[in-house]
């Protein structure tokens, strides 16, 4: 029985050490395509007394972090921390945009694509949920349709993430801007931006194939609405606190952005709030994700 042992430990310290060694080269290469700077705050950072250089394998380590992090936001893009005007003024919109007013936010990432059919189809693999059922024009490049806010919200945790408040959508949707796109205010140029009613052909199409938003954003506007992790309520505007506001403690439905496919130009707006039951799913309903820089 001795002798029979010894091959099979000898294959398992083989396959741990061959493992070690393929992590130890994917973060020597990660660390030596960082510029001097970037080398020099990873040597000084971290574990050790401030000011001291760490061992290599304290600079191993915050390399392994780095290379962590790189991955957790990968295809994603900054939203900076700071204040924007959230909802419509008077005189435009629907009386659930209003009243407008200022909201803080801290940093956070955001998909710069809505989440498609492949990622969630990896998502199902792994995790053991049922890949919803598409439809015959989609693609694996297709936003991912057909899933309620459960399994959207089960999606971005998977991923290392959550679902965008409200809030954070429409920051990330109006990129800087005040007016009723992202664009402007003319709804003749939608059609470069977005799929909707006019462009569509009565169908979603594949992500990133319009204009993106000032902040390298595609698909905001129209293709499949967008579930935030926020309760609905009509009147939250008035009450909403001015800093990171997370939406009512609970509800019957959930708030829905962006607008889709099927869709005319005033549903696409960025200020445009919507909802649904969140146990629903339609052909028309997709989702993006977020992480917030402070999770980093």
């Amino acid at each position: 029985m001795l002798f029979v042992g010894i091959p099979i430990l000898s294959i398992v310290l083989f396959a741990v050490f061959k493992k070690a060694l393929a992590w130890f080269w994917k973060i020597h290469k990660f660390f030596y395509t960082l510029s001097k700077a970037e080398r020099d705050r990873l040597r000084y950072s971290g574990g050790g007394k401030h000011g001291q250089e760490q061992s290599a394998a304290e600079i191993a380590e915050a390399a392994l972090r780095e290379a962590r992090k790189l991955e957790r936001i990968k295809g994603m893009v900054l939203v900076p921390a700071g204040a924007f005007f959230m909802g419509s003024p008077e005189g435009k919109g629907r009386m659930v945009e209003r009243p407008r007013h200022e909201v803080y936010l801290d940093a956070y990432y955001i998909d710069k694509h809505k989440v498609t059919a492949a990622q969630y189809k990896d998502f199902a693999k792994a995790a053991g949920w049922v890949m919803p059922e598409q439809e015959s024009w989609g693609t694996d490049q297709h936003p991912v349709i057909n899933v309620d806010w459960n399994e959207a919200a089960a999606y971005c945790n998977w991923a290392g993430g959550r679902l965008p408040t409200e809030a954070e959508w429409e920051k990330a949707a109006r990129g800087g801007t005040d007016t009723d796109y992202s664009f402007g205010d003319d709804e003749s140029k939608l059609g470069e931006y977005a799929w909707y009613g006019k462009t569509s052909n009565r169908q979603s199409h594949p992500v990133g194939q319009k204009k993106p938003n000032p902040y390298g954003l595609y698909d905001m506007h129209g293709n499949a609405w967008e579930w935030v992790s926020d309760w609905y309520d009509m009147n939250y505007y008035k009450i909403s606190p001015g800093e990171n506001p997370k939406g009512p403690d609970s509800g019957s439905h959930r708030c829905l952005r962006g607008g889709a496919w099927n869709l005319v130009h005033s549903y696409l707006r960025s200020a445009n709030r919507y909802r649904n039951y969140p146990g629903l799913r339609y052909n028309c309903n997709g989702f993006r994700c977020v992480v917030p820089a402070r999770d980093l």
